[in-house]
C-alpha cells in the first residue's frame, strides 16, 4: 500500500497492489444537467460505490428512481406504477419493458441478483427518464424565440377557424333568375 500525490490536481491518492481505491474511479454516467438536486446527490453516491458494491449501488438507484417520480408527480411507491402512469402522458412504453428487464422491484429493497451491468443500467435509465421528461421544457423557449413561430400561431388559429365551419351547415343556394 503506498500513497501518491498528483502534481496536477493537488490531491492524494491510495493505491494498494498497484490499483487505486482512493479517490474511487467510476466509469459510470454522470447525471444529467436537467436532474433535480435531490436526486443528484444518492446518484453520486451511487456513482462513488457502483463497483466496491453493485447490490448498494443498484439500491440507491432504486431510491433515485423513486425520488424523481415523486418530482415528476407520481405516487413513487410502485415503480411500475408510476412509468406505466408516465407512459400514458407521453414516456416511451418501452422505458416500463425496460424497468422490468432491470428487475426494478421496490426502492429500498436489495436484489441478490444485481451486479454491476444492472447498476450501470440502471444509471443509464435514471439519465434516459431525465431527458425524456426534460426535452419540452427546453423545446418550448427554443420555439418562442424563433423567428417564424408567430405566423406558425395564426395558421394554428386559421385551421382551427377552419375546421369549425366544415362542420357547419351551409344552406343551398336559391336560384333567383332563370
Amino acid at each position: 500500500m503506498y500513497l501518491s500525490f498528483c502534481s496536477q490536481c493537488g490531491k492524494y491518492a491510495i493505491w494498494f497492489n498497484d490499483k487505486i481505491i482512493y479517490p474511487a474511479l467510476s466509469t459510470a454516467p454522470w447525471p444529467t444537467e436537467d436532474m433535480p438536486p435531490t436526486v443528484k446527490e444518492d446518484f453520486l453516491e451511487a456513482r462513488n460505490i457502483v463497483f466496491a458494491s453493485p447490490k448498494a449501488a443498484s439500491a440507491l438507484l432504486r431510491l433515485c428512481l423513486q425520488k424523481l417520480m415523486i418530482y415528476l408527480g407520481e405516487g413513487g411507491k410502485n415503480l411500475d406504477v408510476d412509468i406505466t402512469s408516465l407512459a400514458k402522458k407521453g414516456l416511451p412504453t418501452s422505458f416500463r419493458d425496460a424497468i422490468r428487464a432491470v428487475n426494478a422491484g421496490n426502492p429500498g429493497e436489495i436484489n441478490p441478483l444485481d451486479d454491476a451491468e444492472t447498476a450501470l443500467a440502471l444509471f443509464n435509465f435514471v439519465n434516459v427518464i431525465i431527458e425524456q421528461t426534460s426535452q419540452p421544457k427546453k423545446v418550448k423557449p427554443l420555439y418562442i424565440v424563433l423567428p417564424n413561430s408567430k405566423p406558425l400561431r395564426k395558421r394554428q388559429a386559421r385551421k382551427r377557424v377552419r375546421k369549425s365551419k366544415k362542420s357547419e351547415v351551409i344552406p343551398k343556394p336559391t336560384l333567383l333568375y332563370r
